[in-house]
This record gives structure tokens, C-alpha cells and sequence, in this order.
């Protein structure tokens, strides 16, 4: 509620010197508030920046993880020769059918005997296994090649 405005004639030098500290509680307040709202925007903007940041990383990974992909999975070479290449194909394409469907006879299953081929033990299987579905999560694998393919036949 406002207060009754007083006339000036009627204002003494004690309601005067009120009014005046009143005035400069009350830009001492308003820099305050305009101090915090500076130090909240810029708080924000580091967050966004950072973010901003964090998914240009994130797509330029991606993107790199697409690549690799695809260069293994066009590349001539027989990734069940040696055992670090078979690892390496295993973490980063993988030797088992990844798609979300009812798996058959057609689908790879093939890490079972590339282990067995380079003598690799259980352990060693399900740590490759481990490795394979944390990839995936964060790129590409079987199942967004097999949408891919899906969404090019329904265009």
C-alpha cells in the first residue's frame, strides 16, 4: 500500500533525512539485486557453454564411432586372424546379432568360436561382452544399423 503523499513545505529536516535513507536502502538493494541477477546469468551461461560443449563432444564422437563402423564392417581384412584384431572387432562392431528381434539360425553368434580360436578364456568373453554393450550405449551397434536399414526401405 502507498503511503499519503506529504507536501513538500510540510516535509522537516528529520522526515527529509528518512526519506533520503530510505532512497539509499533502497539502491543499496536494487544494486544488490542486480549484483545477484548478474552472478545467476553468468552461472547459466557457463552451464549452457559447458553443455554446449559437452554435446558438440558427444556428436563428434558419435559421428567418429559411425566411421569406425562402417570401415570395419567394409574392410576386407579377416578381423578373426589375429587376437587383438578380433577384440578389437568385438568391442567395437561385435560378433553376436545385436538386433532387438527373435534370434534364429541366420543371426551372428560367432564370439563363442573367435574366442575359442584364440583360446580366450570365460573371463575374458564376458568382460569383451561388457565392454561391447557399454560401447553401444554410446554409438552405434546393431540394432540402430538395423533401423537405419529399416527406415531406408519404408522411403
Amino acid at each position: 500500500m502507498t503511503e499519503p503523499r506529504t507536501p513538500l513545505a510540510d516535509l522537516t529536516e528529520q522526515a527529509l533525512a528518512e526519506l533520503y535513507d530510505r532512497l539509499d536502502d533502497a539502491e543499496d538493494e536494487l544494486a544488490e539485486r542486480r549484483d545477484a541477477g548478474n552472478a545467476l546469468y553468468r552461472s547459466w551461461n557457463e552451464q549452457r557453454t559447458a553443455l554446449t560443449e559437452g554435446a558438440t563432444l558427444g556428436a563428434r564422437v558419435h559421428n567418429t564411432l559411425l566411421v569406425l563402423r562402417a570401415r570395419i564392417a567394409t574392410s576386407p581384412r579377416d578381423w578373426a586372424q589375429s587376437s587383438d584384431d578380433a577384440w578389437m572387432y568385438a568391442v567395437l562392431y561385435g560378433w553376436d546379432c545385436e538386433q532387438q528381434h527373435e534370434h534364429t539360425t541366420d543371426c551372428r553368434n560367432q564370439l563363442v568360436e573367435v574366442a575359442a580360436k584364440h583360446g580366450w578364456h570365460a573371463g575374458r568373453v564376458e568382460r569383451i561382452r561388457k565392454h561391447r554393450a557399454a560401447f553401444a550405449q554410446i554409438g552405434p551397434n546393431g540394432e540402430t544399423d538395423a533401423r537405419a536399414a529399416r527406415d531406408a526401405e519404408e522411403y
